[in-house]
C-alpha cells in the first residue's frame, strides 16, 4: 500500500450547483437565486425588488426572517466572500478586484472590507501570504 500525501487546502470553492436553497416561500428563493447570480455585478437591493414584485418591506422581513439577514446584507456577504477569495488567489489590483465584486470605486470596497474583517484588503493579503499591491483611494 502507499501511504497517504497530506497537503493543506487553499480554499474550497462553492459551485452554484451544489447550493442548496431549502426553503418553502417561492419569493425569497427566486430572490436567494438573484442574489446568488448577481451579487459582484452592483447589485442593489432594487434590483432584487424589481426582480421579485414584492415591496421592500415585506421583502426585508420575509427575507430576514428565513435566511437571518436582510438581501443587502446577503448581497455584501457574497460580495466580501468574492473579494477574500481574490485576495488569495490573485495578484489584482484592490481597484480591480474591488470592480470584481461589484464596487464602483474602490474606497468603498476598502471601507466595507475593513468594516467586515477589520483590516484593509491590502493588509489582509498581505497576512495570506500574497504579495500586494497599492490600495489607491487613500487606503493603508
Amino acid at each position: 500500500l502507499v501511504d497517504p500525501v497530506w497537503f493543506d487546502a487553499i480554499g474550497v470553492v462553492a459551485r452554484q450547483s451544489t447550493d442548496v436553497v431549502a426553503c418553502d416561500d417561492e419569493e425569497i428563493v427566486k430572490a436567494i437565486r438573484f442574489i446568488w447570480q448577481h451579487a459582484c455585478n452592483q447589485l442593489t437591493d432594487d434590483d432584487v425588488e424589481r426582480h421579485i414584485d414584492i415591496s421592500r418591506s415585506l421583502l426585508n422581513r420575509k427575507f430576514k426572517r428565513i435566511v437571518g439577514r436582510t438581501p443587502k446584507q446577503e448581497i455584501v456577504r457574497l460580495q466580501m466572500e468574492r473579494a477574500v477569495d481574490l485576495l488569495h488567489q490573485s495578484d489584482a489590483s484592490i481597484e480591480t478586484i474591488a470592480r470584481q465584486c461589484g464596487f464602483n470605486e474602490a474606497w468603498y470596497f476598502i471601507s466595507v472590507f475593513r468594516k467586515h474583517y477589520d483590516v484593509t484588503p491590502k493588509k489582509y493579503r498581505s497576512r495570506s501570504g500574497r504579495p500586494s499591491d497599492s490600495e489607491g483611494a487613500g487606503g493603508k
